[in-house]
């Protein structure tokens, strides 16, 4: 069961649109580009640096910050806070994020609670939680046989939950950017809170008098 299911998991990451979102161009493409059609504030970019129009040398990617009068671009590399870099020419760019494929491709709903719910339910995120804690439950009995840990010995196992939650997590992501994803979704959060959530966690967010200390957010 769990070879077919880290196959399944595998099959879907590979053939998310989210993978294939940049598109490249060699430098006497983006030469030609018009910049002030194709990218916009907030798109991200891969910059090269180094190796002019020949190309070569070093790519980085940032998040574009402002548009030139005269096609250039202000670049952010690192994230918030990071270096920002102006005046960057059309040629410089290696790849621009086709942002209409940065999207969920399963369902973002919290399922449900019974066999019954989750059986009517799309195909999500919530049974993506669901084989989550079946791999949790695979190791907990493999340890219940007198073995500290067994986990060595299933290494399919190890990476179907990781590609798992690896997938889980971009799923969310997208979500949250293409805003399907909201906070008060009940469903999804007690979803995630079992699987990611301690009691040492919940205790302490008692004890803080709900008053947004450390302990109450769970680490």
């Amino acid at each position: 069961a769990g070879s077919a299911l880290l196959h399944c998991v595998s099959a879907v990451t590979r053939a998310h649109p989210a993978n294939s979102c940049l598109v490249r161009f060699t430098p006497e493409e983006s030469a030609a580009l018009n910049l002030n059609s194709c990218v916009s504030v907030g798109s991200m970019v891969g910059v090269r640096f180094g190796g002019g129009l020949e190309g070569g040398g070093e790519e980085r990617f940032g998040e574009v910050l402002a548009l030139g009068r005269d096609g250039s671009l202000s670049v952010r590399f690192g994230g918030p806070g990071g270096s920002v870099e102006r005046g960057i020419q059309a040629f410089r760019v290696s790849g621009i994020e086709d942002s209409i494929l940065r999207k969920p491709v399963l369902s973002l709903e919290g399922g449900g609670s019974t066999v019954e719910e989750i059986n009517r339910a799309k195909v999500g995120v919530s049974h993506l939680g669901l084989a989550v804690k079946w791999c949790k439950g695979f190791w907990l009995s493999q340890r219940g046989g007198g073995a500290r840990d067994q986990r060595e010995d299933v290494p399919e196992i190890s990476a179907l939950c990781e590609r798992l939650i690896i997938l889980m997590a971009l799923e969310l992501e997208l979500g949250i950017e293409k805003g399907l994803v909201v906070g008060s979704d009940e469903k999804l959060c007690f979803m995630i809170l079992s699987l990611f959530g301690t009691a040492s966690g919940r205790g302490q967010g008692e004890r803080g008098g709900g008053r947004g200390g450390r302990g109450g957010r769970g680490r």
